[in-house]
């Protein structure tokens, strides 16, 4: 039963078996709150109380728009993997933005990140991210943290490096 002190409390366990437990994260009433671990066990007691204490934390949102520019025109690119990876922590993910060319994450634990275009799909557009890797720092605040703007410019790869490239005319060999 769920008490009005906000204590869910579980009776007539048997005694000396071990339990368990999954938070189920879509039930909880803020979808910022996430519990320090998922998952978990508990040996129970005879005759006994046992007080098991979930923390909780706020996480945070990320949002941003991946522009490609291509001859002074500046446009959103969509259908990209993005790469974040967690600095500070073990938080690593693939995302895809969306056909606008903007993005975003939830459920982000407090920590310093790096997002980056998928190398891959960025040789595939000849192109390279501007200013390297997109660092960001998500904190943690009593109502969690709210990051926009974190936008990510791609430019021709001869742009951004300063070489030029100059394709001669093709001959066959004689």
């Amino acid at each position: 039963t769920l008490g009005s002190d906000g204590f869910l409390r579980i009776t007539q366990l048997q005694s000396y078996y071990q339990f368990n437990l999954d938070v189920n994260r879509t039930a909880l009433p803020n979808p910022l709150l996430v519990p320090g671990k998922d998952r978990f066990s508990f040996v129970t007691d005879p005759n006994r109380l046992k007080r098991i204490e979930i923390p909780f934390y706020r996480t945070g949102i990320i949002e941003g728009t991946v522009f490609l520019q291509r001859d002074g025109h500046v446009t959103g690119q969509g259908g990209l993997r993005l790469i974040i990876k967690g600095v500070t922590n073990d938080f690593e993910e693939v995302v895809r933005n969306f056909s606008d060319g903007s993005y975003y994450v939830m459920d982000m634990p407090p920590g310093k990140y790096t997002v980056e275009v998928d190398p891959l799909q960025l040789g595939f557009l000849n192109a390279v991210q501007q200013g390297g890797l997109l660092e960001f720092e998500v904190q943690s605040l009593s109502e969690g943290d709210f990051l926009e703007g974190l936008d990510i410019i791609l430019v021709p790869a001869a742009q951004e490096t300063g070489a030029v490239f100059r394709q001669e005319p093709f001959e066959p060999a004689q």
